[in-house]
């Protein structure tokens, strides 16, 4: 079995996905997994989305997003 590798999620893919969550704030953590990949190619865990979803990353809703 190939040993996984963990990837770092930038500050920008964290917006991205705080930004995708307060347009459809419907979606399941996850659709917005799902949405995270299909989008960057890389695997995110569900708690992982909670966290960034968090108000601990609030600041990240004030810098410009791709």
């Amino acid at each position: 079995m190939p040993k996984q590798t963990r990837q770092s999620i930038s500050n920008s893919q964290k917006a991205a996905l705080r930004a995708q969550h307060h347009l459809k704030p419907y979606l399941s953590n996850l659709a917005l997994q799902k949405w995270f990949h299909e989008m960057y190619k890389q695997r995110i865990n569900p708690s992982s989305i909670s966290r960034i979803l968090s108000p601990a990353f609030a600041f990240l809703d004030n810098i410009q997003s791709h």
